[in-house]
């Protein structure tokens, strides 16, 4: 995904690619250590590439704490992903559609704790904020890179697109895309289409239709 999107010109935040590398292997984990700080700026998320929920994810503050943090995050899946961990606010946007896709408003998660984890994903009382306080120019952006990342990577009938918007320098990164988002009644994916003008049952019918 990062690839392609890094050929598309989609904005993300600085990454680092780890995978056909054994890092059971102490020489490997010191090498790549060595180039993660040779590429990357303090602070570091480290990810498996497949996972769900933040579980795996480690925030990294220094260069004595990757060696842990790619063993926790490769016990989950043998490609990695590192990131830059920027000053930012969560926003989310759903897609819908089968040839041509239809992109919700733009919603933002407020969150208290240091970042989005399991913790508070699903432990604390997040505030959800639909519409983002966000400008109209903005809004706009961000529904156009999520169907344009969705098409990229031929996702269609249902997705949510998940960007950072950068304190300070309103900058937009596309953060990732989660094809199976969550669908209960709290669930952000079903709320961006309620404030969008789609209850939660014509919602679950569009989609039925969708995928006949």
């Amino acid at each position: 995904m990062k690839l392609i999107f890094s050929h598309l010109k989609i904005p993300q935040v600085n990454f680092f690619i780890i995978q056909d590398k054994n890092l059971n292997d102490s020489n490997n984990l010191k090498i790549i250590c060595d180039q993660i700080v040779k590429k990357l700026n303090f602070p570091l998320f480290i990810k498996p590439a497949n996972s769900g929920s933040s579980i795996g994810i480690s925030k990294v503050i220094n260069k004595y704490d990757i060696f842990g943090a790619l063993q926790k995050a490769w016990t989950i899946d043998h490609r990695i992903i590192v990131e830059e961990g920027l000053e930012v606010k969560e926003l989310e946007v759903g897609i819908i559609g089968n040839r041509n896709l239809i992109a919700s408003e733009v919603g933002e998660v407020n969150y208290t704790s240091d970042w989005y984890d399991y913790d508070s994903k699903y432990e604390t009382n997040n505030k959800i904020i639909i519409p983002a306080n966000i400008n109209t120019s903005l809004r706009e952006k961000i529904q156009t890179l999520s169907i344009q990342s969705c098409m990229a990577l031929n996702i269609n009938i249902f997705a949510r697109v998940d960007f950072f918007l950068e304190k300070g320098t309103n900058k937009i990164y596309l953060n990732e895309i989660n094809t199976i988002p969550g669908f209960t009644t709290n669930s952000m994916f079903p709320l961006l289409w309620q404030s969008s003008g789609l209850e939660i049952d014509e919602l679950v019918a569009r989609l039925i239709e969708y995928s006949l």
